[in-house]
């Protein structure tokens, strides 16, 4: 009977005694005040700790994130190391364009560069530090400049701004710090990193403290098995330097944990000395009362060597930290003990009270005997489902709406104990041992099992009843929140999908007002959730693009879906962003559109790969287009090039066969041999036109400028080429203006130039045509012009006349011979004068037109030329006559490996009354000299075994009278200006180019041996 049981509140009867104990009360306060210290006290504990982990995960990050980059570029170090790997004579071009791909600025922010130090021995530092030299590296030289057993040099290092450009050549192992990490790198076989050091390429005055990274690199492209073959087969180091601002400004960016200040040692000892980095201390933080809430100290290990972390929490740590529950909570345990204690007294109170109240009570028995039934009637068709059970655990009583809820049978379920219909055991043993303990339960959640075996997630309400203190039952009110809580789970299960995708998900009404933001669209567009939400997404629009958010929300509102349309949104900060957007209507439980769900996703980085990649392909296009022509007229040119070559040596091979027959008479010899002659010096004026060419490209084409007088220069061009115009028939004649007389210049180059346009205008100019020359002043420039009325230049070849290689007529029906290199040639000459070219011409048939203009500095236009040497007599190849005994008493010995070359010297050389003895190598030249004490030298340059400069050297190094002092010609094939330079600089007095002629050796002999008064005086 429910009449039967009471709650806790009026079972069992106070006694009718009124002199009732007043010390429960207090009892009731102490007891409170002690709870309430005891949870204040966790309270704090528990805030406190929650900080602490906070600073711990924020002082990981920090040491996770230095590790971590410090690794990446010690993996670039590593792939370096590949480089040389696959060819361990990497030329520094093959460096640059290597450390180039990297992209180091863009990709590995704070490194300062990748460098290669090569393990030198002594013996050959100098032709290391020449090679390097010869690499474009003019000023290299290894640094610092004492003896040593061996160098560290550095060769490499890119990029090679200002900064490394100052470490080029330095020896790292001079230096105590930097040769400590280096030799244990070389043992292990491992990245070692140094301490702290200061960079040589510390050159600006914030100097900061740096380290480097050193990666051993051995023979072969292995790591050899022990120490001993490590340090053998030690090849040099791969290496890095760090400055340790700038790596932490690429690592953390320019604000480096505004709650947390740290400092980095690189050893265990926290000096001065040895500090790397300290965070930039507030004005609060430099006042020495500042204590940090929270410090630590870790070790960083950065290649071998370990750092230490020191960490400290900043005043800003202390302003986000966690809300301090404690005095709350000692408040409100202050209160409740307080409340309690009132309680408690007015309970006594009305304990007195009950009692007379009893007789009031009995009458009113009757009275709830009689709702007794109609509560009956409530439990059984209450909404809520509702069971009793009883202190051992079984259920006692259920309503209709609990057994429909769990699926049971009244039979099935009153009886059972009450464990077999509850899905968490911990659950229930604290539900039950609250009630035991008199507490009754307020919302609180459980689940049930219903007998299909599906869980059903249940709310809460209970009260106790009790008699005599002893437990009589608890009823249970269960309210049924399975639908909700699934909808609970899918609310969060989105909203945890939402806020972890990178994508922007946008929530808006269909007027476009933004309704939701997650953390992809923050990152996206760089607006934080308080300043969107509530703000029109049209914001988000560039100008010109709101049209397409109004069609956008047109079509939302007829419930239409629009997937993946790439357009360009506006960030925060005004910069454009490629998107990818998918629009969907969000509807209410009617079907209703009311709002638009937008998912954009940034696809900048595709949209750039895309266009990078077009234009990549564009200039791969370019280049294979380039390629191909260059390949196209080298072809020709090669072609063009073997039928220059053949076709003299063709006439000089056939008439030196006739002549061997001895049949032909004087006449024929003689033009026989003017023939061989002719085509022979075509095939040296081709030589030196490629030569020309060459220097040209290279840029290493000298000119000796000085005052020039033009008349004499055009007059010598004429002569050069008035034979083959005469042979054509072809008028030549000149016009110069007195105005335009001089100029500075080269006077061999501008020769050059006018009697290639000379040449020119004779070739394609037939037979009884005209060439003219003019010479005119034009304000402060004189202008060559050469015109001739031979077969002109077509209009689509005009534009490329002064390109190398190239010819109108390049078939193999042309008429007209050449490489294509003269006009090209004309062109760069004249623009190292600092003038310009330009050709005409009307078409063909119709003649053609060269202009030359050339800059006349007003220092030098009334100024005389220098004087031209006094004429002497020549012989038909230019050089002054010489009596056939030039030569009479001289002893000469002429030094060449080719017997031919040998043979023809010495015929020269006696017709001129000298005595020859030859040699074929530098020893035999040495042994020729001992014996017969020649009074010159003529020698090769390029022979086997002992070039001629070694012979040179080892002559001069002879006592005096042994060849000390031989007077020395070099005669040779390397005919380029440095060629000639290593000559003279090695103890050659002259240098003579193959092939020689015979009067021009003859006059470079004579003036050495009159020096020496070796000629007779009679012939000298």
């Amino acid at each position: 009977m429910i009449s039967d049981r009471t709650s806790p509140s009026s079972a069992p009867p106070l006694p009718s005694n009124p002199a009732r104990p007043v010390w429960i009360p207090l009892i009731v306060l102490i007891v409170g005040l002690l709870l309430t210290a005891i949870t204040t006290s966790y309270v704090a504990v528990m805030s406190r700790n929650k900080d602490q982990l906070r600073f711990e995960n924020q002082v990981q990050q920090i040491h996770d994130s230095i590790e971590a980059r410090l690794e990446i570029y010690i993996s670039v170090l590593r792939g370096a190391r590949g480089l040389f790997a696959a060819d361990e004579n990497i030329s520094r071009a093959a460096f640059h364009d290597y450390v180039a791909q990297l992209n180091l600025q863009q990709h590995y922010p704070g490194i300062q560069g990748v460098g290669f130090s090569r393990r030198i021995q002594p013996a050959t530092a100098a032709a290391l530090v020449t090679a390097m030299q010869q690499q474009g590296l003019p000023g290299f030289h290894i640094w610092p400049q004492y003896p040593r057993p061996e160098y560290h040099s550095i060769l490499y290092l890119e990029p090679l701004e200002r900064r490394n450009q100052a470490a080029l050549g330095y020896d790292m192992f001079t230096e105590p710090t930097r040769r400590a990490a280096m030799q244990e790198a070389c043992d292990t076989g491992l990245p070692a990193a140094t301490g702290r050091v200061t960079l040589v390429q510390e050159i600006d005055s914030h100097k900061q403290a740096d380290f480097l990274i050193y990666l051993p690199l051995y023979q072969h492209g292995h790591i050899p098995a022990n120490t001993t073959e490590r340090r053998a087969e030690l090849m040099g180091f791969i290496y890095s330097p760090f400055r340790v601002e700038d790596l932490l400004q690429g690592i953390f960016g320019s604000q480096t944990h505004p709650r947390i200040a740290f400092q980095i040692f690189d050893s265990k000892e926290l000096s001065g000395d040895h500090l790397l980095y300290r965070s930039t201390l507030s004005a609060v933080e430099n006042d020495n009362n500042y204590r940090p809430r929270f410090a630590t100290l870790s070790t960083l290990n950065v290649a071998g060597r370990n750092w230490s972390l020191q960490c400290v929490t900043r005043p800003e740590f202390d302003g986000t930290a966690s809300f301090n529950l404690a005095p709350f909570t000692c408040l409100s345990g202050l209160l409740m003990s307080g409340l309690l204690f009132t309680l408690s007294l007015v309970q006594a109170k009305a304990r007195k009270h009950a009692e007379r109240s009893t007789a009031e009570l009995r009458r009113s028995e009757m009275a709830l005997r009689h709702s007794e039934q109609e509560l009956a009637d409530l439990f059984e068709n209450a909404t809520l489902g509702i069971h009793w059970i009883g202190p051992d655990g079984i259920v006692l009583r259920a309503n209709r709406a609990e057994l429909e809820m769990l699926g049971y049978s009244r039979e099935e379920f009153i009886g059972h104990h009450i464990v077999r219909f509850h899905a968490d055991q911990d659950t229930l043993r604290d539900i039950l041992d609250r009630a035991c303990r008199g507490e009754n339960l307020y919302d609180y959640e459980a689940r049930l099992r219903c007998k299909d075996g599906t869980i059903r997630y249940v709310q809460m309400n209970s009260s106790s009843y009790w008699e005599n203190n002893d437990l009589v039952h608890i009823c249970f009110f269960m309210h049924d929140i399975t639908d909700r809580k699934k909808a609970q789970e899918v609310r969060s299960e989105l909203a945890a999908i939402v806020e972890s995708t990178d994508d922007a998900i946008i929530g808006e009404t269909l007027d476009g007002i933004v309704t939701s933001w997650n953390a992809g669209a923050a990152k996206t567009f760089g607006y934080a959730v308080a300043e969107i939400v509530g703000q029109p997404i049209m914001m988000l629009a560039p100008p010109g693009l709101n049209d397409e958010l109004s069609d956008f929300l047109n079509r939302i509102k007829r419930g239409e879906h629009i997937y993946n349309v790439e357009t360009v949104r506006r960030r925060k900060d005004g910069s454009l962003l490629d998107v990818s957007l998918t629009l969907s209507p969000i509807q209410d439980q009617h079907g209703q559109v009311v709002g638009v769900s937008t998912i954009a996703r940034d696809i900048s980085e595709r949209k750039k790969t895309e266009t990078e990649r077009n234009e990549l392909l564009e200039r791969e296009q370019a280049a294979r287009s380039e390629a191909e022509q260059a390949s196209r007229i080298k072809d020709e040119f090669l072609a063009v090039l073997s039928h220059e070559l053949r076709t003299p040596l063709t006439a000089i091979l056939g008439w030196a066969s006739l002549l061997q027959r001895g049949t032909m008479g004087a006449e024929d010899m003689l033009r026989g041999l003017q023939i061989i002659e002719r085509n022979a010096r075509a095939q040296t004026q081709l030589i030196e036109d490629l030569l020309d060419v060459s220097r040209i490209i290279a840029g290493k084409l000298r000119m000796e400028s000085k005052v020039v007088d033009l008349p004499a220069v055009i007059e010598a061009a004429l002569e050069s080429v008035r034979p083959a115009a005469a042979a054509k028939h072809i008028e030549l004649s000149q016009s110069i203006d007195p105005q335009a007389t001089s100029m500075q210049g080269d006077a061999h180059r501008l020769q050059q130039i006018i009697a290639n346009l000379l040449s020119n205008a004779v070739k394609f100019t037939p037979e009884g045509g005209q060439v003219r020359i003019f010479l005119e002043r034009v304000n402060h420039h004189v202008q060559i012009i050469v015109r001739d009325n031979g077969q002109g230049i077509p209009a689509e070849f005009l534009p490329h006349v002064f390109e190398r290689f190239q010819q109108a007529d390049s078939s193999t029906t042309r008429r007209y011979g050449g490489l294509g290199l003269g006009l090209g040639i004309v062109r760069q000459l004249v623009e190292l004068h600092g003038g310009s070219v330009r050709a005409t011409s009307e078409g063909e048939g119709r003649g053609s037109t060269f202009t030359v203009t050339l800059p006349v500095s007003p220092a030098y236009a009334n100024q005389a030329p220098a004087e031209m040497p006094p004429a002497a007599s020549q012989d038909q190849n230019g050089q002054a006559a010489l009596p056939a005994s030039a030569l009479k008493g001289v002893n000469i010995l002429v030094v060449d490996d080719d017997p031919d070359t040998c043979e023809v010297i010495r015929r020269i050389l006696e017709g001129n009354a000298a005595f020859v003895i030859t040699a074929y190598s530098s020893p035999e030249a040495l042994n020729m000299l001992q014996q017969h004490k020649p009074d010159i030298l003529i020698s090769d340059i390029g022979m086997p075994g002992e070039d001629g400069y070694t012979l040179i050297q080892r002559i001069r190094a002879l006592p005096d009278g042994l060849g000390h002092d031989l007077p020395a010609v070099a005669l040779t094939a390397f005919a380029r200006s440095e060629d000639q330079t290593r000559a003279l600089n090695s103890g050659f007095q002259q240098h003579l180019a193959k092939p020689v002629d015979p009067a021009e050796l003859v006059a470079t002999i004579v003036p050495l041996v009159n020096r020496a008064n070796i000629i007779q005086p009679e012939l000298a």
